[in-house]
């Protein structure tokens, strides 16, 4: 068995099957926070991110168990990285980060957070630089994504909060989206952006109402700075 878990890839507009606002699909994906706890992996998750931020031409990712023990690390291609099964059973219960070269959040269905469900990740993270256009320039920032579901969400499978969270809450969006661009409040590039970052806060939103919780979040993050 082989799963093929893509990680940090971006569509550009109106291309063949990219689901882009400007056609029928899902919205284009575009692209958080320190490490939780005490335990012994958070160090090492810490010094490995500043590294694996730095590889800009694929996809690189590494399990570490809760003693600090890495179990996993590996590198895929352009946009992908691809695990057999005997792998994503050893990770079982471990912290999996990677890198998100265009600075991404999680994408959702055959990706990221289906990954962490269904392989039964402790938490899913991953750090990348994301470019923001400003007074006409652009600069860049730093984002670390993390997701660190409860045991209701993890009870729960990937299934049953896509069909009931996800797919509901994105056609919502997906919606006010369109809204938006058409009015003029929007443009595609930010739609494309903010996608999926809006979409796990607003999951994560609905869950705590429910009374559990995804535990998304994205935070600003300085590869270089002390922890």
């Amino acid at each position: 068995m082989e799963m093929k878990y893509p990680v940090g890839y971006r569509y550009e507009e109106g291309g063949p099957g990219s689901g882009n606002f400007g056609h029928a699909g899902r919205p284009g994906l575009r692209g958080g926070s320190a490490p939780k706890g005490a335990g012994a992996w958070s160090p090492v998750i810490a010094q490995q991110e500043k590294r694996i931020y730095r590889i800009r031409t694929a996809e690189h990712g590494m399990a570490v168990a809760e003693d600090g023990t890495v179990i996993l690390e590996k590198t895929g291609g352009k946009s992908s990285i691809r695990f057999t099964g005997d792998e994503m059973d050893k990770m079982r219960g471990a912290v999996f980060t990677h890198n998100h070269p265009a600075g991404c959040s999680f994408s959702g269905e055959g990706g990221d957070i289906q990954f962490a469900l269904t392989t039964g990740l402790k938490e899913i993270r991953a750090v990348g630089r994301q470019g923001e256009h400003a007074l006409g320039g652009e600069y860049l920032t730093t984002y670390r994504y993390v997701v660190s579901p409860d045991s209701g969400v993890r009870n729960m499978g990937w299934n049953q909060l896509n069909d009931k969270y996800i797919l509901p809450l994105e056609a919502a969006q997906y919606k006010d989206f369109n809204r938006r661009m058409f009015d003029g409040t929007m443009t595609l590039e930010d739609a494309n952006a903010t996608h999926h970052h809006e979409l796990w806060t607003t999951v994560d939103r609905a869950l705590k109402a429910d009374g559990m919780t995804l535990g998304y979040s994205r935070t600003e993050w300085d590869p270089y700075g002390e922890e």
